[in-house]
C-alpha cells in the first residue's frame, strides 16, 4: 500500500473523482473540480491524497476549506475519509491521517478540524472533540487537531532515529555513499561493503521489511511512529532501544571519534527523540 498526493499525480484525477463519487454518492464533477483547483493553485488546500494497492484506489481524504458547516472560521477541514471495507483494520486511515498531517505541516498548516459522526475512531490518531457545528442535516461534531511540532532540521524515523543527521540519508555522491557502505562494514552493519545502490537509503518503504516489526505495528495501530502509539514504549521498541545500546558500544570501540560522532547523533538518541515528540 502506498499513499499518493494527486497534486503529484494529475493522471489519477479521474480515478480518484470517481472512486470518492462511489464511496460518498457526491457527484464526479464536485471533486474533479476541487482537485482542478488543487493542480491550479500553489497553496496547501485543497489537496487530495489517495492509498493505492497497485493500481488500485482502496482509500482516500481530502483537505479543503470548508466542510459544509456553519463555522467558516475553523479551516481548513480534512474530508472524505474512506477505505474500502475489504482494506480495513489494516491500519490505511491511520497511515492517510497521519500523511496529511505531515504533508499539511511541511506547508505551515498547523492545525486541522474535521466534521464526522464517529465517537472513538478519531480520537486514537491524536484527534479532540472541539466543537458541535452545524451543516444541511443538523448538529455535527467537529474534531480538532494540533499537529505536533518538530524542529525542521530533524526527520525522526519510526523507532526514533534522526534521519537528518544520518551518513547513510545524508549521502548522494557515489564517492560519499562508498565511504558509508565501507563505515556500516566496519561498524558490522553489513557483512560486506555494498555498491552504492545497494547502500542508498530509500526511508522506511513499504515494501521494506522491518527487523522488528515496528513498521508493520504502527500500520496497524494507525500512527506515524512509536512516540504516537497507545502502548508506548512496547516490548518490540524496548527490543530496539537494547539493540541500539548494544550498537553504541560496538560504534564506540571501533569507530574514529568523527566517526562515532556522526553516528551518535543519528542513532543513539531514539529514547530521547520519541519523548520529545510524545510531549508535543
Amino acid at each position: 500500500m502506498e499513499i499518493q498526493k494527486i497534486k503529484e499525480h494529475p493522471e489519477l484525477v479521474h480515478q480518484a473523482a470517481l472512486w470518492f463519487q462511489h464511496c460518498f454518492g457526491i457527484p464526479e464533477e464536485s471533486y474533479r473540480k476541487s482537485m482542478e483547483v488543487m493542480l491550479a493553485g500553489s497553496g496547501p488546500v485543497p489537496g487530495w491524497y489517495v492509498a493505492m494497492d497497485g493500481d488500485r484506489i482502496v482509500g482516500g481524504l481530502g483537505v479543503i476549506e470548508n466542510d459544509f458547516h456553519d463555522r467558516p472560521d475553523l479551516t481548513p477541514n480534512v474530508c472524505a475519509v474512506y477505505v474500502d471495507e475489504p482494506y480495513r483494520c489494516r491500519g490505511i486511515a491511520g497511515a492517510l491521517l497521519h500523511f496529511v498531517c505531515q504533508d499539511m505541516a511541511q506547508a505551515g498548516v498547523r492545525t486541522l478540524y474535521l466534521v464526522t459522526d464517529h465517537t472513538s475512531f478519531y480520537e486514537r490518531y491524536g484527534w479532540e472533540f472541539f466543537c458541535t457545528v452545524h451543516d444541511k442535516e443538523g448538529p455535527a461534531r467537529l474534531y480538532r487537531h494540533d499537529i505536533p511540532r518538530v524542529a525542521p532540521e530533524q526527520k525522526i524515523s519510526l523507532c526514533g532515529d534522526d534521519c537528518a543527521l544520518c551518513p547513510r540519508y545524508q549521502a548522494h555522491s557515489q564517492e560519499e555513499l562508498h565511504a558509508v557502505a565501507k563505515l556500516w562494514h566496519k561498524v558490522g552493519w553489513r557483512d560486506r561493503v555494498l555498491p552504492p545502490e545497494e547502500i542508498q537509503c530509500k526511508g522506511c518503504a513499504a515494501q521494506k521489511e522491518c527487523t522488528y516489526g515496528l513498521k508493520e505495528c504502527t500500520a496497524a495501530q494507525g500512527v506515524g511512529n512509536c512516540a504516537a502509539c497507545r502502548d508506548f514504549p512496547c516490548k518490540k521498541l524496548e527490543a530496539v532501544l537494547e539493540k541500539s545500546r548494544e550498537g553504541e558500544a560496538l560504534c564506540k570501540a571501533r569507530c574514529t571519534p568523527e566517526e562515532y560522532t556522526a553516528l551518535e547523533k543519528a542513532f543513539f538518541h531514539k529514547e530521547e527523540n520519541l519523548e520529545f515528540l510524545r510531549n508535543q
